[in-house]
């Protein structure tokens, strides 16, 4: 693992990152990096993550790619799982495809248990879909290929509605995240 974080490096990455043989991951957080990332680089684990599929499709930085993070963010939050669990996640199976797995049949098995109370057996069917509705919006800011993702707008219009039903929710079973 190379880790650069926090040097306030500007410019683009060097592609010669990339043909360091040995790396297997890169840490390039809280910089002002721009531009086309290198495809040699893109391969490389970022904090556990495949930067592959993230950009869109030349490479290039881009809000869709913030879009991309925030969704990822949503599933760390709900399953209490961050991507680099080695005890779930390996070259196989990632954050994003465990929740696909999961979704919509067992989805409050993948939900952290500490979001619901346990003074009641059954999850009342309004937190559910709260719980339901957030998964999905995440899976939506996650797609494979950046252009089919939402915006941020449109993730904060989901968000609001998410809320409202919260508000509406006469039970304190579901502990608010959002």
């Amino acid at each position: 693992m190379l880790s650069f974080n926090e040097n306030n490096l500007m410019g683009s990455i060097p592609p010669e990152i990339g043909k360091l043989e040995q790396l297997q991951g890169l840490n390039l957080d809280s910089n002002k990096l721009q531009g086309h990332i290198p495809e040699a680089v893109c391969h490389l684990g970022l904090n556990g993550n495949d930067l592959h599929g993230k950009y869109d499709s030349e490479g290039i930085v881009s809000t869709s790619g913030d879009v991309y993070s925030y969704g990822i963010m949503l599933m760390e939050i709900l399953a209490k799982r961050r991507p680099t669990d080695k005890e779930i996640f390996n070259e196989n199976l990632d954050l994003r495809h465990w929740i696909i797995r999961s979704f919509p049949s067992a989805m409050i098995e993948v939900a952290d248990a500490n979001l619901l109370s346990d003074q009641e057996e059954q999850i009342p069917p309004k937190s559910e879909i709260c719980i339901a509705s957030t998964i999905e919006l995440a899976l939506d800011c996650t797609k494979e290929n950046p252009e089919s993702r939402i915006t941020m707008k449109d993730v904060v219009k989901r968000l609001s509605k998410i809320k409202n039903i919260l508000g509406k929710i006469s039970s304190p079973n579901l502990v608010v995240v959002l």
